[in-house]
């Protein structure tokens, strides 16, 4: 019931609305101050400060809304500086004062700003999630599966990697999630990773927002082609539920459209945990275009086989998965 109030914001930023709610009110509690100087005053300390936190929190579900806040807020400021001028006080030495204080204090904002940029550019302040891996259940949850297996046990990068069966909580966070918190999307480029609606969503975010992606072309990836794109009503399924999200078509269309002209890693397949291990290293390096090759390991004697079906890619990520579960439990008994 109290929905209306957090819809509009990042789930990160959701206290952001007492913000607003804050804004409006002191707004509205401005005009009665008895000196013009001082309401000139209150009226901007409340803009540039609102304007300060709009640029660090971004706390908009949507990218461009942070920036029309931000740029409806310093025209309200230009306008209050210049109807400043028209204001008739008897202390007029009081209110230049004042305008110049709220401008130079406007002003000291600008290198604090770059010097964050910069921090945030070339600092050590890492994402939380290193890798997100996009996919359909349906044809790669196994393998996705797997492959967070593989990459958890390299460990050489930092950061985790995020499986939405292991960490999501709730799926109207999903985008803000690739937006702020994940460095690499890796699209797991299975028969229907490019026609489920989630996962276009997830392309989105990453596209809109600069988020590094990588496509991996597993067995019998199906990749649109641009005639299809360009339908995209007929060509995912659901699409209404991210329209109604806030996503534009005209962003999912350039999103889905931009992974889907992207190189490929080449996945055969048969592949085995050499192979897989194999991938994850690609990725930790940020490799765009290759293949994996799958080079014959040893089989070790054992009193428990797992009979998979080998035509099916699912069906051996599966048996790998479960192998390797199987092995971890007998370690831990031993």
């Amino acid at each position: 019931s109290y929905g209306f109030l957090f819809f509009r914001f990042r789930p990160q930023a959701h206290f952001y609305v007492l913000v607003v709610m804050m804004r409006g009110l002191l707004v509205g509690i401005v005009p009665a101050i008895p000196k013009p100087a001082v309401q000139i005053f209150a009226f901007a300390s409340t803009l540039i400060a609102t304007l300060i936190a709009t640029m660090h929190l971004k706390p908009w579900r949507m990218q461009i809304f942070n920036w029309v806040d931000a740029i409806f807020v310093v025209v309200l400021i230009l306008f209050l500086f210049l109807g400043s001028f028209a204001v008739d006080v008897d202390n007029t030495d009081f209110l230049g004062w004042t305008v110049v204080t709220i401008i130079s204090l406007a002003l000291s904002m600008i290198p604090m700003i770059f010097a964050h940029a910069v921090f945030k550019h070339f600092g050590a302040v890492a994402r939380a999630y290193r890798f997100f891996l996009c996919h359909s259940k349906a044809d790669a949850g196994a393998f996705a599966r797997w492959l967070k297996m593989k990459l958890k046990a390299g460990g050489n990068f930092r950061g985790d990697v995020f499986l939405d069966c292991d960490s999501l909580e709730s799926l109207d966070s999903l985008m803000s999630i690739v937006a702020t918190e994940v460095q690499t999307l890796v699209v797991l480029g299975s028969k229907s990773v490019f026609f489920r609606p989630w996962c276009a969503a997830e392309m989105t975010a990453a596209h809109e927002n600069g988020v590094q992606g990588l496509l991996v072309a597993l067995p019998g990836i199906q990749v649109p082609g641009e005639d299809l794109v360009a339908n995209l009503d007929t060509m995912i399924i659901d699409l209404v539920v991210l329209v109604d999200s806030g996503l534009r078509r005209e962003a999912i269309r350039r999103a889905v459209l931009a992974f889907c002209e992207k190189p490929a890693i080449q996945v055969p397949k048969e592949i085995n945990a050499r192979g897989c291990r194999e991938l994850g290293n690609l990725l930790v390096r940020g490799v765009a275009e290759g293949a994996v090759h799958c080079e014959p390991t040893q089989v070790a004697s054992s009193k428990t086989s797992i009979i998979v079906d080998p035509t099916s890619f699912e069906a051996s990520a599966a048996g790998y998965v479960l192998q390797s579960m199987l092995v971890l439990h007998a370690y831990r008994n031993t």
